[in-house]
């Protein structure tokens, strides 16, 4: 198997400590199509390349430390995208449409909570 440029995932990031208690966090990942040669779409995959846009903070007490964040992830338009419904023009004998070929776009905003308990060491 050749690998292409296009077969490697790659993420940059930097966390920065504004206090001993609070740190930041900025990061960048790409995830590149796996299957260049892909037809179409099924519901578990596509050929997207996605960019991922990271940026959060920790703030930390004495046996605790929250962490919060925001992820906004985006893929170029692909054309030619077949539809797996389209619901336009709904009829009893076909719940789903008549499908077709469509463009789509992919664009995604995640939010990231986390907490941590420090528990006693004895």
């Amino acid at each position: 198997m050749r690998l292409s440029r296009r077969d490697h995932t790659f993420g940059l990031a930097v966390e920065h400590a504004f206090t001993d208690k609070t740190k930041g966090y900025l990061s960048f990942r790409v995830d590149h199509e796996t299957n260049p040669q892909l037809e179409g779409n099924s519901l578990g995959m596509a050929n997207w390349d996605i960019f991922h846009l990271t940026t959060g903070a920790t703030f930390r007490r004495k046996r605790s430390e929250l962490a919060v964040g925001f992820t906004y992830s985006f893929g170029k338009q692909q054309e030619n995208f077949m539809q797996l419904a389209n619901f336009a023009d709904i009829r009893d004998d076909n719940l789903l449409g008549e499908t077709g070929i469509t463009s789509a776009d992919y664009n995604a905003f995640s939010v990231i909570v986390g907490y941590t308990y420090f528990f006693d060491r004895k």
